[in-house]
């Protein structure tokens, strides 16, 4: 039956809803159903106007001055309408006893002057002030009239929620419009907190949102405390952390009193005068991401409907929401690609420059411009000044030339103290007015050098690109300088072994290759032998393995080398195992002392804790007498391994101990005889004199002048003029204990050749 045809109801379908007899049915049954016609219009204004129109026509029909449609209020009944609000019929309406709202049909009470009509029990009935029989047709006709009001009323009801819904999901798809087109995720949450405060009829709405273990208020409208636009709180907290551990919407119609939520924010609850609240779970993809919440200031009740609504304006936020972050984050990738697109782009136009860079630096490599051509060019690439230096921060090359090498050096040494800066890491750090940027030089795990930049402004990508560039050029250049090194220190390693213990053909063929090399042997040289004692133990106790020992003594190598530059040696030297030997052009002891104590700190600072043994051979002027030299400088070793004190000795000042010391193989006696008195033989020999006879006398009269005149039968004058002469001939002191002894020694040697040479 259409809505509109049940207010055209016939009075058969009247028979049908009374269950009645055509017979029982009076005569103004037919003016019932022309009154009931005229709550056509009533019914398209809602119930409550039904019950307005249907109460005056019931009382008419009940020969009553009025009749009430009344419902449950607590333990009685209140007017719903029809009687005016404190006249009598409401009075006697509200005396009905409680078990009235079990009543069913038609009930007299005589003792308030009462009709009851039952229309919906317990729920809704007629009231009419007059005394009806139950069984009377009157009361069966005014059942009947009150039974059609009541189907009135439920068509009216009917229409009204369809009504309602028309405008909740007209009102939900103006929201859903309003809040999906809304693109930033902040606007969106504002959008939907005023949406529910309106919809909801709510004085206050916020949007929670999980972040992390906590549930945040991330939007608030309608709020009086700060406190509470800053509500954080834990699953199972107050009514969002309800909503949170059940995952379904939560309503609470007395906050303060409810026993479904916790107190935690009561306080809070308090200053914002908080009655009812409302919560549904935001969801996306069947995940909580957080809770849409609505409150109201007066007293008033959340119904299932008010439940529907919320829920449904909660999964258009929860949508709009993740629609929201969806555009932010598709926002933010289109600005990091744009970002990627732009740093692709530099990097492409700086890999290129480093290209033309790097082909540049190359070339200067491989036409062996060395160092000083690349700092020039990054320097003049980059700006700024440019330093290169070694493992041991000397300056190998710099540009412009009054660069502030002291600055770098300062700054690369506090930087080499911290932790160990690795190969391809740039260092740049504010020093006063400038930035200086460090990089260091390596060739795998081989430390060469660092390389140094001091400019006006913070080095850029493509500064850093340019350096790196520079780096690589600066270890490959010197990988190139060391391997020519090497070369060079092995030819000069070859050299020097075959000048020192080489047969005399080898010694020629050295000297030939030591002149192509331009090494300069015609000054007199001597053969220096240090010892490293220690050696051994003390890389152990470094825990430094065979690459790196094998480096140390490149180190090492390169220290000498520099060091017999500085005081203008020559370039032979070797390092084998733990012992240096070295070839310099020194004449006096005094020189050579001075280079050894030059080296000595320097060896020890490299190899800490070793002892240091050096011996020193005479001076030779012919490089083919090196390998004497050789020898002498072992004996002056060894005697300086034996005699302790400085730990250096030098032979032509050893005297006769060198004669002690010497080995079988390293003794000849005949040039310590020649050396010590050489002179007064040749004298005797080529002038027929008695020189040694005179010396022999005077040793033997235990150096009286006095005596020895005497044996020789000389006057004492002559005899000490013979010792003066003897003295000039052969530089000896004869007042000295230790030219005497030497010269006793040599004379004593001379006689047993000569004896030797007698008999031969």
């Amino acid at each position: 039956m259409a809505l509109h045809d049940a207010l055209l109801m016939t009075t058969a379908d009247i028979e049908s809803l009374a269950g009645l007899p055509n017979a029982s049915l009076r005569a103004g049954t037919a003016t019932m159903l022309r009154a009931l016609a005229s709550l056509r219009q009533a019914t398209l204004l809602g119930p409550q106007a039904v019950l307005g129109t249907a109460a005056p026509i019931l009382a008419t029909l009940g020969g009553c001055p009025q009749a009430a449609f009344i419902v449950p209020s607590r333990s009685s009944w209140r007017v719903l309408a029809g009687a005016e609000a404190g006249g009598d019929l409401s009075r006697l309406v509200h005396q009905l006893a409680k078990e009235s709202r079990d009543w069913t049909g038609v009930h007299t009470v005589k003792s308030l002057g009462l009709t009851f009509v039952a229309l919906r029990p317990g729920e809704l009935a007629l009231a009419l002030p007059v005394v009806l029989d139950p069984a009377s047709a009157e009361a069966s006709g005014i059942q009947l009239a009150a039974q059609a009001c009541e189907v009135v009323l439920s068509n009216a009801e009917r229409i009204q929620s369809i009504e309602d819904v028309v405008a909740e999901l007209s009102a939900l798809e103006n929201v859903a419009t309003e809040i999906l087109s809304v693109r930033e995720v902040d606007q969106v949450l504002l959008s939907i907190t005023r949406k529910a405060v309106t919809l909801l009829e709510a004085d206050m709405s916020g949007v929670f949102l999980i972040e992390g273990e906590n549930l945040v208020m991330r939007s608030l409208m309608g709020h009086r405390s700060v406190e509470t636009a800053r509500l954080r709180m834990k699953t199972g907290q107050g009514v969002a952390g309800r909503v949170i551990e059940t995952g379904a919407p939560c309503k609470v119609d007395s906050y303060l009193e409810s026993e479904t939520i916790t107190h935690d924010f009561d306080p809070l609850a308090r200053v914002e005068n908080t009655r009812s609240a409302l919560a549904a779970p935001l969801k996306v993809h069947g995940e909580v991401i957080g809770v849409l919440e609505v409150w109201r200031r007066r007293s008033s009740l959340f119904t299932d409907r008010h439940v529907h609504r919320l829920a449904a304006l909660a999964n258009l936020a929860a949508i709009a929401i993740e629609n929201a972050r969806l555009y932010d984050h598709q926002q933010e990738s289109m600005r990091q690609l744009a970002k990627a697109q732009d740093s692709l782009a530099r990097q492409l136009h700086a890999q290129k420059e480093a290209g033309t860079m790097q082909r540049a630096l190359i070339q200067l490599v491989l036409e062996g411009e060395g160092l000083p051509a690349i700092v020039r060019t990054i320097a003049a690439q980059v700006g700024g000044q440019v330093g290169v230096f070694g493992s041991d921060f000397e300056p190998l090359a710099v540009y412009p030339r009054d660069a502030a090498t002291d600055r770098m050096i300062s700054k690369m040494r506090r930087v080499a103290q911290g932790p160990s800066p690795r190969a391809g890491n740039i260092t740049t750090v504010a020093d006063d007015d400038r930035w200086i940027t460090l990089q260091p030089i390596a060739a795998g795990r081989d430390a060469l050098g660092w390389f140094c930049l001091l400019s006006e402004q913070a080095p850029g990508a493509n500064v850093e690109i340019a350096i790196g560039e520079a780096v690589l050029s600066c270890a490959l250049s010197q990988l190139e300088q060391r391997a020519a090194d090497q070369a060079r220190a092995e030819a000069q390693d070859e050299i020097l072994w075959d000048l020192l213990e080489g047969s005399l053909d080898h010694r020629r063929a050295a000297m030939a290759r030591a002149k192509r090399l331009h090494m300069d042997l015609a000054r007199p040289h001597r053969v220096v032998h240090a010892l490293i004692e220690e050696f051994d133990e003390a890389v152990k106790s470094e825990g430094w393995d065979t690459a790196r020992v094998e480096r140390l003594r490149r180190e090492l190598r390169g220290m000498t080398q520099r060091v017999l530059s500085e005081h203008g040696a020559g370039e032979l030297l070797s390092i084998r195992g733990n012992s240096l030997m070295a070839v310099v052009p020194c004449g006096e002891p005094v020189e050579v002392r001075d280079l050894v104590r030059a080296l000595r700190p320097e060896i020890q600072r490299m190899v800490p804790g070793v002892n240091i043994v050096w011996g020193i051979s005479a001076a030779h002027e012919d490089p083919l007498d090196y390998k004497t030299a050789n020898s002498e400088a072992h004996i002056a070793l060894r005697a300086a391994r034996r005699m302790g004190g400085d730990q250096l000795a030098v032979y032509d000042q050893l005297g006769v101990v060198r004669l002690l010391l010497a080995s079988d193989e390293d003794a000849d006696l005949s040039e310590f005889v020649t050396e010590i008195i050489g002179p007064l033989i040749e004298h005797d020999r080529t002038h027929d004199a008695v020189l040694t006879t005179t010396l022999r006398a005077y040793f033997d009269s235990d150096c009286s002048q006095q005596v020895a005149a005497k044996r020789l039968f000389v006057h004492h004058k002559t005899l000490r003029y013979r010792l003066d002469r003897i003295e000039a001939l052969t530089s000896l002191d004869l007042r000295r204990h230790e030219d005497r002894l030497r010269a006793d020694l040599a004379l004593k040697i001379h006689e047993v050749m000569e004896m030797r040479d007698t008999r031969l």
